[in-house]
């Protein structure tokens, strides 16, 4: 099975791509995920961001049939996702005017996965963003960067 949901084209980095949150995709998504901490080690995912802050009109039973199956998988999966993700990454887009809520979603998203989440305010420094989660190396030449406290 290939990769449609992650993109992994620029590895470490690894992207997740909109998708609607239906059962099926859900699916999907797990079974990328799962084949991601099979075959590889050391990456960070990114997320999308802008989209975090977008909310549409979806099925309730469907999202909470998702939101279970997520769970479950995370419950599962935890101790291994810490080992090989290093990092959430979510961009900020062009034109993201409400930046409060981003980092309340990087606090949740931190929260839940147990994984360091950064937000990217600067789209050049991606690579140095990935380097420094992988690495833990945070003396990196950007004066963009800096690591969040943990919670």
């Amino acid at each position: 099975m290939q990769f449609k949901l992650l993109s992994i084209e620029t590895f470490p980095e690894v992207t997740m791509s909109d998708f609607p949150m239906t059962l099926q995709n859900t699916q999907s998504w797990l079974t990328e995920m799962d084949m991601l901490l099979d075959g590889y080690q050391d990456f960070v995912l990114v997320y999308n961001a802008t989209d975090l802050c977008q909310t549409e009109q979806q099925n309730k039973e469907e999202m909470k049939a998702c939101c279970q199956l997520v769970t479950q998988w995370v419950h599962e999966k935890r101790a291994l996702l810490k080992q090989k993700c290093r990092g959430i990454i979510l961009p900020i887009q062009e034109g993201t005017n409400d930046l409060t809520i981003i980092e309340v979603y990087r606090e949740e998203i931190e929260s839940y996965y147990k994984i360091p989440t950064e937000v990217l305010y600067h789209p050049q420094d991606l690579p140095l963003l990935a380097h420094a989660l992988i690495h833990d190396c945070w003396d990196a030449h950007s004066m963009h960067l800096h690591k969040v406290p943990a919670l």
